[in-house]
C-alpha cells in the first residue's frame, strides 16, 4: 500500500483513519497534527487514489511547504473536488499553488495577509473550475478587497465567496463591490464583520442596482449607519436577483429601518431580510417579517421547498 510504504520511508506513524478513508469518497482528518512528514506520506497515496473526492485536513500544522506538496500530489487527480485546508498557516507559497481541479476550497483561519490574497487571486482569475471559496477569519485588509474585486471581474466559475471576519474596511469593500457589479456568476457572498462602514455599504448599494446574479448577501456587523442603510436599501429594492439579505448588528436607526421596509415592499423577489440589533423600530421589523414570511410560505406552497 502506497501510504504504508511512504510512512515507513519517512519514519512516521501511519494513521489508521487515513487507511480507512482512502477506501471512501470522503476523507475527514481534521485535528490530527500530521505536520509536513505526515502530509507527505498521505500525499503519496492521494497521488494515485481515485476514490477520495472530499479531502478535509483542517488544523494539521501543515504550513506552506506541506500545502504546496499536497497540491502538487493531487493536481493530476481529477477525483478530489473539495479541499479543506483551514487552520493550517499555508502562507504565501500555499496560496500560489494551483489546485486546478478543486471546486470547493476552504482557506479560513489561516492568518492570510493581503499579499497572500493577491497571490491567490492571480491563480483564480482565469480558473473556471472553482465554485466556492472560503477565506473567512483571516487578516485580509484593503488590498485584498481590491485584489478580490479584480479577480471576480475575470472569474466566471465562482458561485460562493465567504469573506466574513476580516478587516477590508470601507475602501476594500468598495473595491470588491465595484468588481461584483458586472459579475453574474456569484450567487452567495458573505462580507460580515469587515468594518465596511457607510463607504462600503454605499458601494454595495450601487452594485445591487446593476448586479443580476447575487441571490444571498450577508453584511452583518459592519458598522453601517443611516447613510449606508439608505444606499443599501435603494439597491436591495431594485435588485433583480436577491432573495435573502442578512444585516444584523448594524446601526440603521429609524430612518434606515423604514428604508429597508420600503425596499422589502418594492422587491417582490425578496423572501428574507434579517436586521436584528440595528436600532430600528420593532414595529418596522415586525411588518417586514410578516410580509417576508407570507412570501416564504407562498414559495414553499408553489415549489415544495422553502428558501434554505
Amino acid at each position: 500500500h502506497e501510504y504504508l510504504s511512504a510512512c515507513d520511508a519517512l519514519h512516521v506513524v501511519p494513521l489508521s483513519q487515513a487507511l480507512k478513508y482512502l477506501e471512501l469518497d470522503g476523507m475527514h482528518l481534521t485535528h490530527y497534527g500530521m505536520g509536513y512528514k505526515g502530509l507527505c506520506a498521505l500525499a503519496s497515496a492521494l497521488k494515485v487514489n481515485r476514490t477520495v473526492s472530499t479531502l478535509r485536513l483542517g488544523d494539521n500544522h501543515l504550513g506552506p511547504e506541506a500545502a504546496v506538496k499536497l497540491v502538487e500530489a493531487i493536481s493530476g487527480n481529477n477525483s478530489i473536488t473539495e479541499l479543506d485546508l483551514s487552520r493550517n498557516r499555508i502562507g504565501h507559497e500555499g496560496c500560489k499553488a494551483k489546485a486546478s481541479e478543486i471546486r470547493h476550497l476552504n482557506l479560513s483561519n489561516n492568518k492570510l495577509l493581503d499579499r497572500d490574497a493577491v497571490a491567490l487571486c492571480e491563480v483564480l482569475s482565469n480558473n473556471t473550475t472553482m465554485q466556492e471559496l472560503d477565506m473567512s477569519s483571516n487578516l485580509l485588509a484593503e488590498k485584498a478587497g481590491v485584489a478580490i474585486g479584480g479577480m471576480v471581474q475575470q472569474n466566471v466559475g465562482l458561485k460562493e465567496i465567504h469573506l466574513g471576519w476580516n478587516c477590508m474596511r470601507g475602501k476594500g469593500c468598495k473595491a470588491l463591490a465595484e468588481g461584483l457589479a458586472g459579475n453574474v456568476g456569484i450567487q452567495v457572498l458573505n462580507v460580515s464583520w469587515n468594518g465596511m462602514g457607510d463607504l462600503g455599504a454605499t458601494a454595495f448599494g450601487e452594485m445591487l442596482k446593476v448586479n443580476t446574479g447575487l441571490v444571498e448577501l450577508s453584511a452583518s456587523g459592519n458598522g453601517i449607519g443611516v447613510e449606508g442603510a439608505l444606499a443599501l436599501a435603494a439597491g436591495i429594492g431594485l435588485s433583480e436577483s436577491l432573495a435573502a439579505v442578512f444585516l444584523d448588528q448594524n446601526d440603521f436607526r429609524s430612518e434606515g429601518g423604514l428604508a429597508m421596509k420600503d425596499a422589502v415592499e418594492r422587491n417582490k423577489g425578496l423572501v428574507m431580510l434579517r436586521m436584528e440589533n440595528t436600532n430600528s423600530p420593532a414595529g418596522v421589523r415586525a411588518h417586514m417579517d410578516a410580509l417576508l414570511n407570507a412570501r416564504l410560505e407562498q414559495q414553499e406552497k408553489e415549489t415544495g421547498t422553502a428558501f434554505a
